[in-house]
């Protein structure tokens, strides 16, 4: 079987509106993705995040009449939006099958698998863990989780206490775990964020007193050995005054999602506290790391 694809382009202030006529007109799903080059990084608490060029891309049954939906449009969205429709045809695919082979076992430093379940381990004989892609942010194949896990990989010792801030998928502060880590703490603000860790750490064997998945307002004034953020750089500006607070005397940090036009905004807001090291790279994205100065 298959499928037709209307795509068109809106502003963000119609993207709604527009999406909703789609699925009144009969569309089977609706997706939105840059209709430009501009990227979102910073969407404000709570909002959805949209471009202000966006493309919205309506999936519908093979028979479906999408000249008429196209009238349809024209007819419900004001003159002055240009909608610029296009139909293509999309053949059917087992998406499944497709999703899957996205995803392959990563290994970081020789050290560290992480495997999607529909994978074998590669190498048993070094610590893994089995994560798939699900509602929360983390597969590992992302550059800030990866520089996360890189760094992650080179300072673990056993018997630390781990802050993963951010926590996601729980991808950080299970890989802590595995690497020697005896308690980590996974923060986030999203409750789904907060079910996906505990899930996945239920599935890597990691019992519940080891890894405490919460909001940040039910983290503890504990003094840890590492902490690391995966998070955005305005948040990690204002949270570096309780950062500091949180890690101990000599204790490391390591911060993502930073672009490098971010870097002086960081190192600025965490050098009162922090020994900084040289910023790494990966694609766009940057991880700053250090360590507390000594009390």
């Amino acid at each position: 079987m298959t499928w037709q694809q209307l795509t068109l382009y809106s502003p963000a202030s119609h993207v709604d509106e527009i999406s909703d006529l789609l699925t009144n007109a009969g569309a089977i799903a609706v997706t939105l993705e840059s209709g430009g080059q501009e990227a979102l990084f910073e969407p404000p608490p709570g909002a959805t995040p949209l471009w202000q060029h966006t493309k919205i891309a309506a999936l519908f049954e093979e028979g479906a009449n999408l000249g008429r939906v196209i009238s349809f449009l024209k007819m419900a969205v004001p003159p002055h939006i240009p909608l610029v429709p296009k139909i293509s045809t999309i053949e059917e695919r087992d998406w499944q099958q497709v999703c899957e082979a996205q995803f392959k076992p990563i290994c970081f430093r020789d050290k560290l698998w992480i495997c999607p379940s529909w994978h074998d381990v590669p190498d048993k004989k070094i610590p893994y863990v089995i994560l798939d892609p699900g509602l929360a942010f983390g597969t590992g194949s992302h550059p800030t989780t990866a520089l996360c896990l890189e760094w992650l990989v080179d300072h673990v010792k056993p018997g630390d206490t781990v802050i993963d801030y951010g926590c996601g998928s729980g991808i950080l502060g299970i890989s802590a775990i595995k690497l020697g880590a005896t308690k980590v703490w996974a923060i986030d603000n999203d409750p789904q964020a907060l079910q996906a860790t505990q899930e996945n750490a239920l599935r890597n064997n990691i019992n519940r007193d080891t890894l405490t998945a919460a909001l940040p307002n039910a983290l503890p004034n504990i003094q840890c050995d590492l902490l690391v953020a995966n998070i955005l750089a305005n948040p990690l500006v204002e949270l570096a005054p309780h950062f500091a607070t949180l890690i101990k005397s000599g204790g490391g940090i390591a911060l993502s999602g930073i672009l490098h036009s971010q870097i002086d905004a960081i190192e600025n807001a965490y050098a009162p506290w922090f020994q900084l090291k040289v910023p790494i790279l990966n694609e766009e994205w940057v991880r700053i790391s250090g360590r507390k100065h000594h009390e």
